[in-house]
C-alpha cells in the first residue's frame, strides 16, 4: 500500500486525477520497489481497493466513491 500511495502522491495532479487506470504504470513501478521483486515476485495491487483506486484513478474518484458508499 506504501508504494501505491507514494506513486499517487509524487505531485498535484497526480493526486487529484492519478495514474490511469488499466495501463498497469502503478503495478510496474510497485513491482519493481518492493523486497519480493528480487525473487521475480513483485507486488501487482496494492491489497487495499481505496488504495489502488487511489492511486490509479486520484482523489476525485475516491471521493466520490466514498460519497456514493455513504
Amino acid at each position: 500500500m506504501r508504494c501505491y500511495s507514494e506513486q499517487a502522491l509524487t505531485s498535484f495532479e497526480r493526486t487529484m486525477v492519478g495514474l490511469g487506470q488499466d495501463n498497469d504504470l502503478v503495478s510496474a513501478r510497485c513491482a519493481h520497489t518492493t523486497p519480493w521483486a528480487r525473487s521475480g515476485k513483485g507486488v501487482m495491487h496494492a491489497h487495499n481497493t481505496f488504495v489502488q483506486t487511489f492511486a490509479e484513478n486520484g482523489a476525485i474518484t475516491v471521493g466520490l466513491l466514498v460519497a456514493v458508499l455513504l
